[in-house]
This record gives structure tokens, C-alpha cells and sequence, in this order.
């Protein structure tokens, strides 16, 4: 295969490169994934006044706050079991408002193994979570056994039916996913409003259908749905990015991708998903611009501004990196844009928000991007390496440039 030596040519495909990130790449259009949380969100009357107010702390995201206070109720009752099942799901979450702290599984498989020794809480709840913070050290066999064991205990626990299917999810077998989903929704009681839990899974499901890309106005239903079933703020947050990342990819409605994103950082300021998706969306406007003079340096400084906040909140996050690759290639820095995309590469492996069928799409774009910067640069070996690579990885979304370029 020769790479096209023509400029025309190459300035064809360097120009359509973007056209490429707005309309082809729809089976990557959701692959930025919820990480679930596990605090019991029923619409009921709360048993003891601590588990309303932690309840109202962590939907708006206070998980300090929500921390302190079931502290404070272990103090005043130490046998109080479900305070501290309630404390060890605090310490999973993401982390604390306004810090990029890890989920702190030490402290929860401390709280959750004493538990366990002591034969309390023996509960599906409580192998949930157990599992749940061995899925966040990477030890999914373990994490299964541990929904497994609570299932055992109740086989209609809508828990643990979801969570199995993000197991499967993560493994990349989207039918067994779907149909955990699936029966996890069919189990939520009638007389129960499980917000949180219900709204977990339309969003799961509308990834998935996004992912198998069969039909978009399902899959934005299951995400309005979510939506509507959930409280929690930080949730909102990446139901509001998956919905730009539709009307980005899929839809080509630049408007409302950008005001999709500008609701994710409302709802969560301290999630890096809004600013990514904001920062995407002028990054593409901007290469859409032929007169690049009329782009002025104010432009590119608010775009620089959300990808620096994204990092600041998750340097861990090949999306992000790979956004300021994107970013830095628009400006004309092509060593830094491939040293961020690189970047994304490396992280990507660790990067749980993404199934392993989204981690191989991702890469395949990301190394798409490689190859169009050194097509820019005329460093025809390296583009027809990373294209090659790609192809590897998704070919049905780039056998149209491997034969364009042959």
C-alpha cells in the first residue's frame, strides 16, 4: 500500500480528518462510562435520620459532608451496621467535592471485612459493596463472586443483577450485560422508587445500545429516562455528556452538544466529562473555520481553559488527554498533540470508564489522529503505521481511509 504523495490529496484527507471525528465515528458516540455507586437511593421514609440527610449529602455530591455524618451516628450507636455499610459506600464513590482523590477502597474493605468477621450486616448489600471495591483494585474474578454470593442470598436483587451486567459490560459481552440490565429493572419493586438504581441502568442501557449503534433514538430515550430516575447530581452530569456526545458524533448538532455540556458541568463542576465535551465542540467548530484570523486568541484560551480543568480532575483520563491532542494539533503543535495522544494510549488500559469493545474504538481513534498528524508533517511510514494499527482495532470505521490511501 502506497500512502498518497499527491498535496491535494493529502490536504483532502488532513481537512476531512475532522469531518471523520464528527460523523464517522458513531460506535465510539458513548463510550465514557458511569461508575456506580452504591448508596441505597429508595424514595422512602428513612429509618433513622442520619441515612435521609447522607442520602440528600451525596446526591449533591457533599460526600465530606455525607462522611461526617455517618460518622457521627456510628459514634452515637457503634452497633449501627448500616452506617457503616452506608460509610464504606461513601468511601467508593469518586471522591470528595472539589478534590481528585481516589475511591478509597482500603478504607471500605476494612470497614466491610470487620463487618463480615464479626457476622454483621450479612446482607446482599453488603457483598455488593464488598465486591464493588475489589472491582475498583481490578480484581473482577473476586468482584464476581461477591454479587454472585449476594444473589445467592436473593437471585431478584436488582443490586446486584446491575451489577453483574457492568461486570459483563467491563469484560465486553454486551448481551449478557444487556440482559442483566434488562432483569435488574423487571425486579425494582412497584411500591418502591429506586432513583438512583433505576436511573443507572436506562443510562446503561442506552450506552449499550449506542455501543452495538443500532438505533439513536432508542438510545437517547433510555438516556432521558435516566434522567428523569435519578437525584444524584453527579449522575445528571454524565447523562447530560453521553447526550452531547450524541448530538456530537451521531447528530452533527454542534448547538446543542455545547449546551449538553455546559448542563454537565451544572450539575457536576467537579466532573471532567462537561468540560471535555465543551472543549470538543469548539475544537471541531474551530477547524471548521476556513478563515483561521477570525478564530481569535480569546477562542482558543476558553478551549484551553476547559481541558486544563479536565486534567486538573482527572489527569488519568485518556479522553481528556486525548482532547488536548486534539486541541494542540488545531493550534499547529504537532509534537505535543502526539505527545497527548500518546499519553492516551498509555492510560487508556487502566481507564475503567471504558468497556474493553470501547477501549479498542478509543485506541482506534486516537491512532487515527496519530496518523493524520504525521500525514500533516509528511512522515508517510508513521501515518501508514498508526492507520494499520488502527485498522487492527476498528476496521469497519477505517477500511474507507486504508483504501483511500492505497
Amino acid at each position: 500500500m502506497k500512502l498518497v504523495k499527491n498535496k491535494n490529496k493529502k490536504n483532502f484527507w488532513v481537512g476531512f480528518f475532522w469531518f471523520l471525528l464528527v460523523g464517522a465515528l458513531t460506535a465510539l458516540a458513548v463510550a465514557v462510562f458511569i461508575k456506580p455507586n452504591f448508596f441505597r437511593q429508595k424514595k422512602t421514609v428513612a429509618k433513622n435520620e442520619y441515612e435521609e440527610k447522607a442520602y440528600n449529602s451525596i446526591n449533591e455530591g457533599k460526600f465530606g459532608e455525607a462522611e461526617k455524618i455517618l460518622k457521627e451516628a456510628i459514634e452515637k450507636n457503634p452497633q449501627d451496621c448500616m452506617a457503616k455499610l452506608y460509610l464504606a459506600n461513601v468511601y467508593l464513590e469518586e471522591g470528595y467535592v472539589g478534590k481528585n482523590v481516589a475511591p478509597d477502597t482500603e478504607a471500605a474493605l476494612k470497614i466491610l471485612s470487620d463487618l463480615k468477621e464479626k457476622k454483621e450486616c450479612q446482607i446482599g448489600r453488603a457483598d455488593i459493596l464488598m465486591g464493588y471495591a475489589y472491582e475498583l483494585t481490578g480484581d473482577w474474578e473476586k468482584a464476581q463472586s461477591y454479587y454472585d454470593e449476594a444473589l445467592s442470598k436473593n437471585n431478584n436483587d436488582p443490586d446486584a443483577l446491575f451489577h453483574k451486567g457492568h461486570i459483563n459490560w467491563l469484560l465486553g459481552d454486551l448481551g449478557k450485560a444487556e440482559d442483566f440490565y434488562l432483569k435488574a429493572e423487571e425486579n425494582l419493586s412497584a411500591d418502591v422508587a429506586w432513583k438512583g438504581l433505576k436511573g443507572k441502568i436506562f443510562l446503561s442501557l442506552g450506552k449499550i445500545s449506542a455501543v452495538k449503534n443500532d438505533d439513536w433514538k432508542k438510545t437517547k430515550e433510555y438516556f432521558q429516562k435516566a434522567l428523569e430516575e435519578t437525584d444524584s447530581k453527579s449522575l445528571r452530569a454524565e447523562i447530560y455528556y453521553d447526550l452531547s456526545t450524541i448530538n456530537f458524533y451521531n447528530e452533527i448538532d454542534l448547538a446543542k452538544s455545547l449546551e449538553n455540556g455546559l448542563k454537565s458541568i451544572e450539575n457536576d463542576p467537579y466532573n471532567e466529562l462537561g468540560y471535555v465535551a465543551c472543549a470538543r465542540e469548539k475544537v471541531i467548530e474551530y477547524s471548521l473555520i476556513k478563515d483561521k484570523s477570525k478564530i481569535t486568541k480569546e477562542d482558543l484560551e476558553s478551549v484551553n481553559q476547559y481541558l486544563q480543568r479536565a486534567t486538573l480532575l482527572n489527569p488519568k483520563r485518556a479522553l481528556v488527554q486525548y482532547w488536548y491532542g486534539q486541541f494542540t494539533f488545531l493550534i499547529g503543535d504537532t509534537k505535543e498533540a502526539l505527545k497527548r495522544y500518546d499519553v492516551a494510549l498509555s492510560q487508556v488500559e487502566d481507564d475503567d470508564s471504558l468497556g474493553k469493545i470501547e477501549k479498542n474504538f478509543f485506541k482506534s481513534e486516537v491512532l487515527t489522529a496519530k496518523s493524520m498528524v504525521y500525514l500533516s508533517l509528511k512522515e508517510n511510514k508513521n501515518a501508514e503505521k498508526a492507520l494499520k494499527e488502527a485498522y487492527a482495532l476498528n476496521p469497519v470505521k477505517t477500511s474507507f481511509m486504508m483504501e483511500a490511501m492505497k
